[in-house]
């Protein structure tokens, strides 16, 4: 059974544990945003922690690259949808 993450404004989705995240993932977080994995995904030297780069749509359209640090446990949902 796969556990579930609230996401504001968009209700209950089922989550995947940050450390199964690959290249080319697109993550979706509170009122649809949306982000794709880029680049490196780099594990901590304890295997606790993870930093991955990523890139997301600006609101005038651009796109941004971004670096985001997480628990590999951490839940976060991925969709198929593009970006």
């Amino acid at each position: 059974m796969s556990k579930l993450v609230h996401l504001q404004g968009m209700g209950d989705y089922p989550g995947i544990p940050a450390g199964e995240l690959k290249p080319g993932m697109v993550m979706v977080w509170n009122y649809g945003g949306l982000e794709r994995t880029t680049g490196e995904i780099q594990l901590s030297k304890t295997g606790k922690t993870l930093t991955v780069e990523t890139e997301y749509r600006d609101y005038d359209g651009t796109i941004k690259p971004h670096v985001r640090k997480f628990k590999t446990t951490r839940l976060v949902v991925v969709t198929k949808q593009k970006f």
